[in-house]
């Protein structure tokens, strides 16, 4: 069956219009994503995707079907809500180690590029406070940001990022799966980033080069969707994607903590370091998918990887 175009267009216009204007009015009002008083924004902003597929779920398209279960919002823990949350934590690391390869980086044990980064978003006493209570951890910092994140990735965060799934995974990208594994995501991808500029155009992620960064939010999108779709799909719900989105969310900081050099281009998860794991991710899930899973979701028909997951989430609900 050939994806709801309408559908999808009523959704994307619905979704940007209330996004868009949200963050024109708060930017006209002065504000600044980096200002450290942009939680309640950020958090309205991230649950409107969700809302909307809610809304446009229940009230425009109804359907026999409870709502829960057409968008995948399913809360019972199976096993690969263990791996959402442990798939982040190890592209941190390996985003670390390859930032340090890179030649414009060189590692800082003082972290002294990670204390100018503060900079942007904190006075110098708050700084000075961070400083005092790291020089005061009896363990390293980096490790103490690698476990904090990740707690912080499976509550918190997770909460933030669940109305992202519930709108991009649990309606656009079912509306697209018609189109198999690879181009539902990447068009979900697509869509998701561009909703992602004007946030970036305030400063998001890349303060220092906001016009590049818009583009680079889009590819960085379009290499962690099907990361995201593959979670949703193996878990059956849009939960476990959304510990993996807050969880990588939560540990942001992490590759940079012990790097110096580079810009925000470079550095991080959303910098040239965290693409080149993100897509070698990529790879690792197809060939895991291809040759290793017993129940593959990457089908040339995304109808049947819908059918096939359904069915895996509830067998892993059934065993955990």
């Amino acid at each position: 069956m050939a994806p709801d175009v309408k559908k999808i267009l009523t959704f994307v216009g619905l979704t940007y219009l209330f996004c868009w204007l949200l963050i024109g009015v708060y930017a006209i009002s002065g504000g600044e994503w980096v200002s450290g008083k942009t939680a309640p924004v950020a958090l309205l902003f991230s649950w409107i995707p969700g809302l909307v597929a809610i809304g446009l779920q229940k009230y425009l398209y109804k359907d026999r079907e409870p709502v829960m279960s057409r968008l995948s919002i399913r809360f019972r823990p199976n096993r690969w809500f263990f791996v959402a949350a442990a798939i982040p934590a190890v592209a941190a690391l390996a985003t670390n180690e390859v930032g340090l390869m890179l030649p414009w980086h060189e590692y800082s044990p003082d972290m002294a590029g990670f204390y100018r980064m503060l900079e942007k978003t904190l006075s110098p006493e708050k700084i000075e406070q961070v400083r005092m209570f790291y020089d005061r951890l009896p363990f390293s910092v980096f490790w103490f940001s690698f476990v904090t994140g990740i707690v912080g990735g499976v509550t918190i965060s997770a909460l933030f990022t669940l109305g992202e799934e519930i709108g991009w995974r649990g309606f656009v990208q079912k509306q697209f799966s018609a189109l198999g594994f690879w181009k539902s995501s990447l068009l979900t991808g697509f869509l998701w980033g561009v909703w992602y500029v004007p946030t970036v155009l305030m400063g998001q992620y890349y303060d220092d080069h906001r016009g590049y960064g818009a583009g680079m939010m889009i590819v960085f999108c379009l290499l962690l969707a099907p990361l995201l779709n593959y979670i949703r799909l193996k878990s059956g719900s849009v939960a476990a994607a959304s510990i993996f989105h807050g969880t990588l969310k939560s540990l942001v900081a992490v590759p940079m903590i012990m790097v110096e050099g580079g810009n925000d281009l470079t550095l991080g998860f959303t910098g040239l370091a965290g693409f080149i794991v993100l897509f070698v991710a990529n790879l690792l899930v197809a060939g895991f998918d291809r040759f290793v899973s017993d129940q593959p979701v990457i089908f040339p028909v995304a109808e049947a990887a819908d059918e096939v997951a359904n069915e895996s989430g509830e067998e892993e609900e059934k065993t955990s």
